[in-house]
C-alpha cells in the first residue's frame, strides 16, 4: 500500500513550551487510524501540522511526497479536513457552503449525492444558522468529503452526533476506507475510536506512542483493553 503521510522526529512549541516533541508517524493508503489523547494532549496540533497549517520546530512531514507547509495548496488539494468547530457562512443554506468549496476547488458533483452520503435529507434550502449542532457537524464531514480527497483528517468527528448518526458515519468511514481513502481521526472518545480504527496511536505529554493494531491490541488485552488504553494515556479509569 502507498504510504501518504509520513512524520519523522516532528517538535512543536508554543511560548517556549513543547506541545510535541519528536513525534514519528506514518500512514498508508485505505487505512483509517484513530489519534487518542486527553483533552490538551496536542491532537489537534498534530492534525494541524499534518495540513500545513502550522510549521513544526523540528523534523519533516511529507504528505504525498510534498512538504504541506511550503505545498500547502496543492496538499489541501489531497484532503479533506475537519479541524476545531466547522465554520459556514451562515447565512446560507448547506448546499450553498458545499457549491462554494466546490467551486474553490475547481470541481462539479452533484451536491445532493454528497448530502445524501452523510443522510443529511431536506436541508438544501435551511441557512447554517437554523441548523442544530449535530446537523452542522454532519454538513462539515459532507463538505471534507465532497471533492473525492485521498486523505480525511478529521477532529472530534461524532462530536453532537446521536447514536444513529454515530453509526452512520461509522459505516460512512469504512465505505471510504474500502475506496482507499486514508482517515486519521482524533478523538476522546475511546469506546469510538476502537469500533472504527485499524490503528491507534496515543498521544501523551508531547509524545505519540507507536503505531499499534486495534485488533492485535484486543486480542491481547481483551476487556482490559479499555483500562491499558486510559492508563496509556496518562489517566485512571473511573
Amino acid at each position: 500500500m502507498e504510504n501518504r503521510v509520513c512524520v519523522v522526529n516532528v517538535t512543536k512549541e508554543f511560548d517556549q513550551k513543547n506541545i510535541l516533541s519528536h513525534v514519528s508517524f506514518e500512514a498508508k493508503e485505505g487505512e483509517i487510524i484513530g489519534i487518542l489523547g486527553e483533552n490538551g494532549a496536542g491532537k489537534t496540533t498534530f492534525l494541524k501540522l499534518l495540513c500545513g497549517l502550522l510549521k513544526p520546530e523540528e523534523g519533516e512531514i511529507v504528505i504525498f511526497n510534498q512538504n504541506p507547509w511550503i505545498a500547502r495548496d496543492k496538499v489541501l488539494k489531497e484532503m479533506g479536513i475537519l479541524i476545531d468547530t466547522p465554520i459556514f457562512y451562515e447565512h446560507l443554506t448547506g448546499y450553498e457552503n458545499i457549491q462554494i468549496h466546490l467551486s474553490y476547488m475547481g470541481i462539479e458533483k452533484d451536491i445532493n449525492e454528497v448530502l445524501k452520503t452523510v443522510k443529511l435529507f431536506g436541508v438544501e434550502e435551511k441557512v447554517v444558522s437554523k441548523c442544530s449542532l449535530g446537523t452542522k457537524q454532519k454538513l462539515a464531514i459532507a463538505r471534507a468529503i465532497s471533492h473525492n480527497p485521498k486523505i480525511l483528517i478529521l477532529d472530534e468527528p461524532i462530536n453532537g452526533l446521536d447514536p444513529v448518526a454515530i453509526q452512520e458515519m461509522r459505516t460512512l468511514f469504512k465505505t471510504l476506507k474500502e475506496q482507499g481513502i486514508t482517515i486519521i481521526l482524533a478523538s476522546h472518545i475511546l469506546n469510538e475510536v476502537l469500533e472504527t480504527v485499524d490503528k491507534i496511536a496515543i498521544l501523551s505529554k508531547g509524545k505519540l506512542h507507536s503505531l499499534q493494531n486495534i485488533t492485535q491490541l484486543k486480542a491481547k488485552y481483551g476487556n482490559q483493553l479499555e483500562s491499558y488504553l486510559i492508563q496509556q494515556m496518562g489517566g485512571s479509569k473511573r
